[in-house]
């Protein structure tokens, strides 16, 4: 399979899971508990099937473009996958009108996009 073909598989699995996140968001703010989440399954498994898109079509990436984990930024990649992983339970655990979840996803996201970009480690 071509770069492109995992580029776009990885793409479809972080929106796949960034959209579940956000609705999980979206339902906390809004005062919503797990027990009152009427779609909350539906959620869950895009989330699962996102995150397993992205981890899979990652390595094909990696793979493809010639990387290996002698490198470092790999390394913290993997570990903003485990946290992005955890992220509905750090929303469900936080005062449900927070909005500092929220910052502090769309901040790790951010970071690893320039990991990524940047292979600064």
């Amino acid at each position: 399979m071509s770069y492109t073909f995992y580029k776009i598989l990885h793409f479809s699995g972080i929106f796949l899971m960034l959209m579940s996140l956000g609705a999980v968001a979206s339902h906390r703010l809004q005062g919503g508990s797990k027990e009152n989440f009427k779609n909350r399954k539906f959620f869950s498994a895009f989330h699962g099937v996102g995150l397993l898109l992205s981890f899979l079509a990652g390595f094909g990436l990696m793979a493809k473009g010639g990387f290996h984990f002698t490198m470092g930024w790999p390394y913290i990649k993997i570990l903003i996958w485990l946290i992005l992983g955890m992220y509905p339970v750090i929303f469900y655990k936080q005062n449900p009108t927070s909005k500092m979840p929220l910052l502090a996803l769309m901040a790790l996201v951010l970071f690893a996009i320039l990991t990524v970009e940047y292979k600064f480690i």
